[in-house]
């Protein structure tokens, strides 16, 4: 939105997807579940509880290889945190299509679909689990120099295409002949420079020259190569 609060775009990005506008990119640079919406024993109000990332435990990390993307919770029995006792149901969630349910005794109990909200029992309590919340992490970045940044790099991926080219190049001087003497009197110097192929460039130049009439038996040829 700009700052009169109308909507300059919408649409909704990924990792892979970010949205572009008045020369703002916005990336999507994680994503996780923030948290689990979950009523017990029929209560009027869901509880939200955090949920973990369990990657970082290395208890579950030695278990599952840490290589799975995975959430988890506890959810306390109603008066077990007043009475010092650890009763209730674990609650762990890889998608946000499901979640996987545990008793105090670390027994699978079940699992439950967000979308069914059928009740559950685990824990001494009867669990309905309403939603889970996802978080993501989102980056803003301007770069007004980046096209630049990529002509540049055009540029120079030509000129490397360019420089496989082969050119030559061939110079010629006519100098003139002692004072008093005649014009004919000079000597020719012929030199050249190739990028590529030099030896066949420098037999090449020699013929070249070798053709050339000489306009008087004084007149000297002189054929440099580089």
């Amino acid at each position: 939105e700009d700052v009169s609060g109308r909507a300059l775009a919408r649409k909704r990005i990924s990792v892979n997807d970010p949205l572009r506008v008045n020369g703002l990119t916005l990336y999507q640079t994680s994503w996780a579940m923030d948290g689990l919406r979950v009523r017990v024993d029929g209560a009027d109000r869901a509880l939200r509880l955090p949920m973990a990332d369990l990657a970082a435990v290395p208890a579950f990390q030695q278990a599952n290889g840490g290589s799975d993307k995975t959430w988890g919770t506890f959810v306390p029995a109603p008066g077990s945190v007043l009475a010092g006792e650890r009763k209730g149901a674990t609650v762990v969630a890889k998608d946000m299509q499901q979640v996987f349910i545990y008793g105090d005794d670390g027994q699978f109990v079940g699992v439950r679909r967000l979308a069914s909200k059928k009740p559950i029992e685990a824990g001494g309590m009867q669990l309905v689990v309403e939603g889970l919340v996802g978080a993501s992490g989102v980056q803003v970045k301007a770069d007004p120099g980046v096209p630049y940044v990529y002509a540049g790099f055009a540029g120079l991926m030509a000129t490397t295409i360019l420089s496989y080219a082969s050119h030559s190049q061939v110079w010629a001087l006519q100098t003139r002949g002692e004072e008093g003497g005649e014009e004919e009197d000079g000597v020719l110097l012929v030199g050249g420079r190739s990028n590529r192929a030099r030896l066949g460039f420098a037999e090449e130049l020699q013929t070249v020259v070798g053709a050339l009439p000489a306009r008087s038996s004084a007149t000297e040829v002189s054929n440099v190569q580089q």
